[in-house]
């Protein structure tokens, strides 16, 4: 009988052990959701202490938007110049390269025309007559004054006179047009070779004729180009079309950079939308140039829409998950894990997007954070 008695009080005191330590132990509560989902987290102030859990605020983040968007680098359309021929003729010499640089006043290229000796003969016929008509009026004014001939025959004389150096000064322009200075055309140096000649210095970025082929009046030949100003050519998402205005600023990468932003200004807004691509084409001006800026070179960019104050905290308080990104929240005890989308860092500094507090007693857990989120995903 007093074994037994023994192993009934040894029972009691077991059971009345184990009751003080829940007493004293931990308290710490989860709540979890119709889904038997884990939601929140109920810590006792020194469960808190303990477990290292800190508190703090979100900071207040200037943060400039962008608009995102690529291209390329382009001339502007100012400095193109499109030599086409003056006249038809067969190209006989092409006296450039691609991307070759040529100075004002180079010859380029030659086109050939039979009709060009004529009209070098009719100017200089022209010329001959203009100075006999030169000289009949001015003989005709003499003896008008002397009453030794009619008014009417000066009259006569000085519309022939004006006719003859219209009819000059047409010619001259004409061969002027074609690379002939009239100045130093003679009889015994008549030519039937057109002269394309580079107007200003640039560079060949063009070259439509061959030699040999034939152009007709007003074909394409060249196209030059000045580099010493170049513009970016944006394909920009029609999202982000209302936000943008002239004068903005613009930051480019070249595809072999990423990390070398370069400075341009918005300086054309959207005309239209491309339907296929939901793009709208404008263009910047770019503020440094550089020499290893060439046509047609691919870039990213981004324009800047504004500027706004956003909140943001501490990178490490972020609690990372696959599929998404959590913060943790107190209030009176109670700890809730909140999804979040977050912007960009700006040193240790994250933006945190559209993120409501409930309750302006709610506390930012910045440190801890691991701790509440393996009490929530513990089986």
């Amino acid at each position: 009988m007093r074994t037994k008695s023994s192993s009934v009080i040894l029972l009691f005191a077991v059971t009345l052990g184990c009751i003080c330590c829940n007493r004293t132990g931990s308290i710490n509560h989860i709540i979890t959701d119709s889904t038997d989902q884990m939601v929140t987290i109920h810590l006792s102030m020194k469960e808190i202490e303990q477990a290292g859990i800190k508190f703090g605020s979100f900071s207040e983040q200037t943060v400039d938007k962008w608009a995102p968007c690529s291209g390329y680098v382009v001339v502007s359309q100012e400095n193109m110049i499109r030599l086409s021929a003056p006249a038809p003729g067969i190209v006989r010499s092409l006296n450039c390269t691609w991307c070759g640089y040529a100075e004002a006043g180079t010859v380029l290229a030659t086109l050939e025309n039979i009709e060009f000796l004529k009209l070098q003969q009719e100017y200089l016929e022209a010329e001959n007559q203009m100075d006999y008509m030169r000289e009949e009026y001015k003989r005709q004014g003499e003896l008008t004054v002397e009453n030794a001939t009619s008014v009417k025959k000066m009259q006569v004389a000085r519309r022939d006179y004006q006719s003859a150096e219209l009819k000059l000064n047409a010619l001259r322009s004409q061969l002027e047009t074609y690379g002939i200075y009239t100045d130093s055309l003679k009889y015994n140096h008549l030519t039937t070779l057109i002269v394309i000649k580079a107007p200003r210095s640039g560079y060949i970025s063009k070259i439509n004729a061959r030699v040999g082929s034939f152009a007709n009046l007003g074909d394409e030949l060249l196209v030059m180009c000045n580099n010493s100003r170049k513009l970016l050519k944006l394909n920009v998402p029609e999202q982000f079309i209302p936000d943008l205005k002239i004068g903005q600023s613009v930051d480019f990468f070249l595809s072999h950079d990423s990390i070398s932003a370069h400075k341009a200004i918005l300086q054309s807004l959207a005309s239209s939308i491309d339907p296929i691509n939901h793009t709208a084409e404008m263009y910047a001006r770019i503020s440094k140039m550089e020499e290893f800026f060439l046509p047609g070179m691919s870039v990213s960019a981004r324009i800047k829409t504004n500027t706004v104050v956003t909140k943001a905290i501490r990178g490490e308080s972020i609690l990372h998950e696959p599929n998404r990104d959590y913060l943790f929240v107190m209030n009176q005890g109670v700890f809730t894990r909140i999804p979040v989308r977050t912007g960009d860092s700006y040193g240790e500094l994250t933006v945190i997007i559209d993120f409501p507090l409930s309750d302006k007693k709610d506390s930012i857990v910045v440190q801890g954070g691991s701790y509440l989120n393996a009490l929530l995903e513990q089986p």
